[in-house]
């Protein structure tokens, strides 16, 4: 192979160095390692590690439990380093985990794959081209009828995502530079479709100059106004929005929790013993209007919440019912839709114990960087994907090429 120097990121890169390791999860992402493992390939494939070694033939299943691997690292394991297991297709074909489940169903791979051992379970590992990976990412993380400029506005996101994980890898505590699941950037979950392999094509080796790269679903719209203030936030969410999200019914919704539903998130995550919620409120906002920090009172003690998520969280719990801008519901929410939101607490009758929230909100997701639907609408609108980078990132968000032969596959 080739050497590239990518100078922009504080290190030369070779090609061999554009191949990102992905480490796979199990069904529904439920959890890091394998108990088990079930692996297919139309070709075949050939398994090995240290001095033993498995051919597999075309179409057969050949599975993998945890105690199996354990056996295989106790004959041919050293202690010099860890006991791994290299998974390779034949004649460049597509492995299928047979006992992993995605949305689009199949879970089939490019590239190879390596087994590492844990306490508990196998740590897996998919290890193929950065612009291969980006393909089924890109189909994973926004739909495809959205407009190709906005596809291809989240190929350079999920492009310099991943390689800011990858130019760390050093620092890494583990074999893989990051995850298939929403802990990073959600891969696989849908399989590469010719719209998202096309978006990648025609942005190929382009990135930006950011540290981090965040993306979410819909904003809750944007105001040239200071939204920290309550009364300033209550008044921009009650406006009649302008549609700037791509139709999408997150731009509005509105919940309402019992407080022992709120009591026993408190109670879980704080290790507290409330039987009383006595009063809620917004104790800061960010100019965009998010809340950062929001304040409990309860029957036992005091709480200040700090974060998007964990406000989200604590408000949040099982099955939630959200009421969407269309009429629709959602019934299957763990934590709320967004941070964009008011309250409105219902004291009880005779005493000044909550009963009920009931919040207003708009937008679905963090709420950092660049909205998928407001990227959407801007393309739609006419905006390149130049243009909807720039909107959301600034600077930062200006795209450059890299140099000649970044994500070959030759």
């Amino acid at each position: 192979m080739g050497e590239n120097k990518i100078s922009e990121y504080g290190k030369d890169f070779t090609e061999e160095e554009f191949l990102v390791r992905v480490q796979i999860c199990t069904s529904e992402y439920r959890e890091k390692l394998h108990e088990t493992l079930e692996v297919q390939c139309e070709e075949g494939f050939l398994a090995e590690g240290g001095g033993w070694k498995k051919e597999v033939a075309p179409g057969e299943t050949w599975s993998i439990r945890f105690a199996d691997y354990q056996e295989l690292e106790k004959r041919y394991g050293t202690k010099e380093e860890a006991f791994q297991i290299r998974i390779t297709p034949l004649n460049n074909g597509k492995i299928r985990l047979a006992n992993v489940e995605r949305g689009s169903g199949d879970s089939v791979y490019e590239g190879s794959f390596f087994l590492e051992g844990r306490e508990t379970g196998m740590l897996l590992v998919n290890v193929l081209p950065l612009e291969s990976y980006l393909g089924s990412v890109v189909a994973s993380e926004m739909p495809s009828s959205y407009p190709m400029e906005a596809q291809k506005a989240q190929a350079v996101c999920a492009r310099t995502y991943a390689l800011n994980f990858m130019k760390n890898r050093e620092k890494q505590e583990t074999a893989a530079d990051l995850d298939d699941s929403v802990s990073f950037q959600v891969y696989n979950n849908y399989q590469e479709t010719e719209r998202s392999r096309r978006a990648v094509e025609e942005t190929a080796g382009k990135v930006m100059d950011l540290e981090e790269v965040w993306y979410y679903s819909t904003s809750c719209g944007t105001s040239k106004e200071d939204l920290s203030k309550e009364e300033a936030f209550q008044s921009f969410l009650l406006e009649e929005p302008e549609q700037e999200e791509y139709d999408s019914p997150w731009l509005r919704w509105e919940t309402e929790i019992p407080a022992d539903q709120v009591l026993t998130q408190v109670n879980r995550k704080y290790g507290s013993v409330w039987d009383k919620l006595l009063d809620v409120r917004v104790e800061e906002r960010s100019v965009q209007g998010q809340i950062q920090k929001l304040y409990l009172k309860g029957d036992a003690g005091e709480l200040l919440v700090e974060g998007e998520y964990a406000v989200r969280e604590v408000l949040g719990g099982d099955a939630l019912s959200v009421t969407l801008s269309d009429g629709s519901r959602s019934d299957t929410m763990e934590l709320l839709p967004s941070a964009f939101f008011y309250l409105e607490p219902a004291p009880d009758a005779e005493s000044t114990e909550i009963r009920t929230l009931k919040i207003h909100g708009g937008g679905y997701g963090h709420g950092l960087g660049m909205s998928q639907c407001g990227a959407a609408q801007m393309a739609e609108e006419g905006a390149d994907y130049q243009e909807i980078l720039e909107f959301y990132y600034g600077e930062g968000g200006k795209v450059h090429e890299m140099e000649n032969g970044f994500g070959t596959t030759d």
